[in-house]
């Protein structure tokens, strides 16, 4: 199974402010929702919990990290994690439970930031400008190459890949 972070990321590395994006660029959210339909996204509480996020996000099997799995309401399409880096690590355990064939990581910044060494790619949409933020994507350049990149106006779509 491909292990894929997707993320939204501006100039100054910011991916969102108070549990929200700092921006609405619907072509993106379009993006996301077709990109992870039918496969298994993977997150902390706080993106699960996030205010303008469905719980649990539809047509997608969702497995969320937490130290309080109590917090989580039980759902047929929810697996709930304690420990993130075992589960990315033994990740064939876990097949049964999962669906499709890419393991999206959708975040927040502490997901991201472990995911990073398991990762086989990122698809990035790289927002122009900086942005008020509170939370941010790691550096993560010196082990991915860029090998796509679409452009538009106030984005581009970039897929990094492990080198």
């Amino acid at each position: 199974m491909k292990k894929i972070a997707i993320v939204a990321m501006d100039e100054g590395r910011v991916i969102g402010v108070d549990g929200h994006l700092p921006w609405d660029i619907s072509e993106d959210k379009k993006r996301f929702k077709e990109l992870t339909r039918g496969h298994t996204v993977f997150m902390g509480r706080k993106s699960y919990d996030a205010p303008d996020m469905p719980k649990p996000l539809p047509g997608r099997h969702n497995v969320v990290c937490t130290r309080s799995p109590e917090k989580i309401e039980p759902h047929k399409s929810v697996t709930v994690c304690t420990d993130p880096e075992a589960f990315l690590r033994d990740l064939s355990k876990h097949e049964s439970e999962l669906r499709g064939d890419i393991f999206w990581v959708i975040g927040g910044e502490d997901i991201y930031r472990m995911s990073l060494p398991f990762l086989d790619e990122i698809n990035l949409t790289y927002v122009y400008g900086k942005h008020p933020g509170d939370t941010f994507f790691p550096e993560f350049e010196n082990d991915f190459e860029l090998t796509e990149e679409e452009k538009y106006d106030t984005h581009a779509y970039r897929r990094y890949v492990r080198k």
